[in-house]
Order: C-alpha cells, then structure tokens, then sequence
C-alpha cells in the first residue's frame, strides 16, 4: 500500500499540512450534518406515519403520508452519502494513503451528483405545480 508522505499525492501534487488540517477539521461536521439528516428522515418517517393513522379522517392524507416516507427515505439516502464521505476523508486524514484519498473523493462525487440531482427533479416538480396552480386559477376565474 501507498503511503503520503507529508500529504504527497501520487500524481506529484502536494496536499499542504494546512490543507489535511482542514479536511481533519471538516469530517465532524460532516458527521454531524449527516446524524441531523437521519434525525430528520426519522421525524419525517415519525410523520407520514401518523398521517396514515388518521389518513381516513383527512382528505389526501394517505397520499401525502406516502410523499412523507419518500421525502424521508431521500433525506435518509443523502444523509447515509455524507456519512459514507466522511468516513472516508476521516480514513485518509488518518492513513494519508493514496486510496482512501480516491474513496473520499468518489463519495463526494456521489453526495453532490445524488444532491444536484435532487435539486433539478426539485425545480421541475415547482415549476410544473405553479404551472397547474395558474391553470386552476384560470378555471376558476381568478
């Protein structure tokens, strides 16, 4: 196994004692983020749960308590990819081996594709309810 002496990377370029520093620093907080996350996919989960419960009192309630526990099983996935990140920048800044350094970029790569994903599909369901909102206004003569 490879091995970073003072942070060298194996294509040559250098990781400053500064810059492991600041990685070491940012895995807690990455951490921390990401027990947030489970805690509110848990409250979500928690949610949609007890508007199943009285899902036949409520008009749409049912539907809404499934909207819920998808919301609650995308928070818990994005949740589980930062944790999975920082596990393994925490890896590297212990090891500095040269794989765990690739690891942690191929999870960051994950977290931020999975979350820039999230985000367009996010856009598009806005966009097509103010579309559908317009349009019922317009039914209604407002």
């Amino acid at each position: 196994m490879q091995t970073l002496d003072d942070a060298t990377v194996a294509t040559g370029s250098e990781l400053t004692p500064q810059a492991v520093n600041d990685l070491k620093g940012s895995t807690p907080w990455m951490k921390f983020m990401a027990i947030l996350g489970f805690i509110g996919a848990a409250f979500t989960l928690i949610g949609a749960l007890m508007m199943l419960a009285a899902g036949s009192q409520v008009q749409g309630g049912a539907i809404l308590a499934v909207l819920y526990i998808v919301f609650a099983g995308v928070y818990f996935y994005v949740s589980y990819l930062l944790l999975q990140w920082s596990n393994s920048l925490s890896g590297f800044v212990t090891s500095r081996s040269p794989s765990q350094l690739e690891a942690a970029a191929a999870k960051q790569k994950s977290f931020w594709m999975t979350v820039g994903v999230i985000t367009i599909v996010g856009f598009v369901l806005v966009i097509i309810m103010l579309i559908a909102g317009v349009g019922f206004m317009a039914q209604r003569g407002f």
